[in-house]
């Protein structure tokens, strides 16, 4: 898994990603001893369930993201990887 969703009950705080792992490690030498949400990406772009496919996929490529959580009449109900929607869009 590359990335994982920070959430406070039913609230998404943030995504946690590999790529925030290695900022972390690159920028303190102690970063294993520091807490997820201060490195996390705060508040990050969502995609409705509903969201075509090719959609979702031109989003993640303009910005630079490899996954989304997805949310369904405002709830969070899961996370989609740029490879997920390459496989299903084939």
């Amino acid at each position: 898994m590359g990335s994982a969703l920070v959430m406070d009950g039913d609230h998404l705080l943030g995504i946690f990603t590999e790529r925030d792992i290695l900022r972390a490690l690159a920028g303190d030498f102690d970063a294993p001893g520091h807490r997820v949400t201060g490195s996390m990406t705060r508040d990050p772009r969502t995609v409705e369930s509903v969201m075509d496919v090719g959609e979702a996929l031109d989003t993640m490529l303009e910005h630079g993201f490899r996954h989304f959580p997805v949310t369904a009449g405002g709830r969070v109900v899961g996370i989609v990887s740029m490879r997920d929607l390459t496989r299903v869009s084939r």
